[in-house]
C-alpha cells in the first residue's frame, strides 16, 4: 500500500513539475514578444547610411503609421486616368521671347513662358488646365508680361475650362510673420478662428462674364492625406470682423472637378451640389484618400510641352539648341492637366509618398476626386463609442484568462485582427475611415502583455 502510494505520489509529482514548466515556457514566450519589439526599435537606430526621406524604410515601416494608413486604404491602381502634371522650374531657359530682355525680372518671365505653355496646351485639348500658382501683382513690376499671361488665359479658356490657384495666410504664417498683426485680429468681433484664412493679394484672371475660368484654394489640409474642400477665407486683414465676412471658397480640387464633371456622384456625396444642382461649397469634414506615387502619375516639363509644338521662328530655333524630351501628347488629352512650380524651393510637403512638391498632392487630390477615390472620416462620437467598447473587451480577455498567458496572447492577437477587418469593410463598403486601427492594435497587445507581468510579479 505504502508503494502505491508512493508511486503516485510520484507521477502526481511529475505532472506537477511538467505543468510547472509549460506555465514558465507560456510565461516566457508572453514576454519574449515586448523585448523583441524593443530590440527591433533599437536596431532602427544603426542603420547602414542611406538619403534622407520622409518615409520609413525597411521591415521597420511596420511601425509607422503611414505603412498602416496605405495598407487600409489600399492602392489606387497603376497610373493616373483623369489627371496629368506639367512641371515649371529649373526647365525655364534664360531668354522666353524674342522682345524680352534678359534684364527682366525672373518672376516676369515666368509669366511669359506660361502664356508660352498655355498657347502650346490649347492645340493637345486636355479637358481642364489648372494652375497650382496665383498671380502676385507685386513680384512682376513688366505689367506687359502679366497682360500677355492674363490674355492668353482668355483665350484658353474660350475652348478648355481654366482654373487658376488662390494662395493664403493661415493662422501659423500670420503669428509667425505679423505678431500685431494676429493679436488685433484675434481681438475682432467676430473673432479670427484658428481654421480660417486671409487671402494673399493676387491679380484675378477672370474676365467679366467669362464662366469658364474659376478660381480655387490652394492652401492643404495640415494633414495632406485628406483632400481639401473648401476654407473660410477673409479677402484681406481688414476684412477680419466685416459682415459677409469670411466667404467659403471652393478649393482647386473640387473647382477642377467641377469643371471636369458638373454632375459628379462624388460632389454629391461631399455636399458640394445643392438637391437643385447648383453649386455649393462643401461645409463637410475634409475626407482622406489613397495616394499615385509620382512615377504613376505623368509628370512632364514645360519645356518639353513648349518645345513639342513650337509656334514661332524664335522657339523653333531655341528648342534646336536645347535637350528636350520626346513627350507622347495624348497623356494630356482629355485629362485635367495640373501646372504648377518645381525644383525652385518652398512649396514641398512630407507626406505619405515622400517628399513631394505640391503639384503632385493636388493632382492626387483630383484624381481622387474624379475617380471617387475618397474616404469620409468616421465620426468622433462613433470613434469614441467604438474605441470605449473595443477596450472594455481587451480588459475583459486580459482578466477572463490571467492564469493562461497563451490564450491572452491569443485573444489579444484576434483583438488586432478583427479592427482592421472591420477597418477594411469600413472602407470597401461604407466609404469611411478611422485612425482607430493602430492604437486598438497596441492596447490589445499592451493591456495583455503587461497584465501578464504584473501576474508574474505579485
Amino acid at each position: 500500500m505504502t508503494k502505491t502510494n508512493d508511486t503516485t505520489k510520484s507521477h502526481s509529482h511529475v505532472a506537477k513539475s511538467r505543468s510547472s514548466w509549460s506555465s514558465r515556457i507560456r510565461n516566457f514566450l508572453v514576454y519574449l514578444v515586448p523585448v523583441v519589439l524593443l530590440i527591433l526599435i533599437s536596431l532602427a537606430e544603426d542603420q547602414a547610411p542611406s538619403p534622407e526621406n520622409s518615409q520609413e524604410a525597411g521591415f521597420l515601416s511596420i511601425l509607422s503609421s503611414d505603412f498602416w494608413y496605405e495598407h487600409a486604404v489600399g492602392s489606387p491602381g497603376e497610373t493616373a486616368t483623369k489627371v496629368a502634371v506639367i512641371t515649371v522650374g529649373r526647365d525655364m531657359p534664360k531668354a522666353v521671347g524674342e522682345n524680352i530682355s534678359d534684364s527682366v525680372d525672373v518672376s516676369c518671365k515666368r509669366r511669359v513662358y506660361l502664356a508660352k505653355l498655355l498657347n502650346v496646351l490649347s492645340k493637345m485639348q486636355p479637358k481642364v488646365v489648372v494652375l497650382d500658382m496665383w498671380i502676385d501683382p507685386a513680384s512682376c513690376s513688366d505689367s506687359a508680361a502679366t497682360d500677355a499671361l492674363l490674355n492668353q488665359v482668355d483665350d484658353l479658356s474660350r475652348q478648355i475650362p481654366v482654373v487658376f490657384g488662390l494662395g493664403a495666410y493661415n493662422p501659423s504664417e500670420i503669428l509667425s510673420s505679423w505678431p500685431a498683426e494676429f493679436v488685433a485680429i484675434r481681438n475682432r468681433k467676430p473673432q479670427f478662428k484658428k481654421t480660417e484664412l486671409v487671402l494673399i493679394p493676387a491679380v484675378h484672371p477672370a474676365r467679366p462674364g467669362n464662366t469658364k475660368v474659376a478660381e480655387g484654394m490652394v492652401e492643404l489640409n495640415s494633414d495632406n492625406r485628406k483632400i481639401p474642400l473648401s476654407w473660410p477665407v477673409y479677402d484681406g486683414f481688414e476684412k477680419v470682423g466685416v459682415a459677409g465676412q469670411p466667404e467659403r471658397r471652393d478649393s482647386i480640387s473640387v473647382a477642377t472637378a467641377r469643371f471636369f464633371d458638373p454632375d459628379s456622384a462624388v460632389l454629391q456625396k461631399l455636399g458640394a451640389i445643392g438637391p437643385d444642382g447648383s453649386p455649393l461649397s462643401s461645409i463637410k469634414a475634409h475626407p482622406y484618400t489613397s495616394f499615385l506615387h509620382e512615377d504613376q502619375l505623368p509628370v512632364i516639363r514645360a519645356i518639353d510641352v513648349i518645345c513639342s509644338t513650337p509656334t514661332d521662328s524664335f522657339w523653333g530655333k531655341s528648342c534646336r539648341t536645347m535637350q528636350t524630351a520626346h513627350i507622347d501628347l495624348s497623356s494630356l488629352r482629355g485629362k485635367a492637366t495640373v501646372i504648377g512650380q518645381a525644383g525652385l524651393g518652398g512649396d514641398v510637403h512630407p507626406s505619405l509618398i515622400g517628399t513631394v512638391p505640391g503639384v503632385i498632392l493636388q493632382a492626387n487630390y483630383i484624381e481622387s476626386l474624379l475617380t471617387g477615390r475618397v474616404f469620409s472620416p468616421v465620426p468622433t462620437r462613433v470613434q469614441i463609442v467604438m474605441g470605449a467598447i473595443w477596450l472594455l473587451f481587451i480588459v475583459w480577455v486580459s482578466w477572463r484568462f490571467e492564469s493562461s498567458p497563451g490564450l491572452a496572447l491569443a485573444f489579444s492577437v484576434l483583438a488586432a485582427i478583427i479592427p482592421a477587418y472591420l477597418m477594411h469593410l469600413f472602407i470597401l463598403h461604407f466609404g469611411y475611415y478611422t485612425q482607430l486601427l493602430l492604437p486598438l492594435i497596441i492596447a490589445a497587445l499592451v493591456v495583455n502583455i503587461s497584465r501578464q507581468i504584473e501576474r508574474m510579479i505579485a
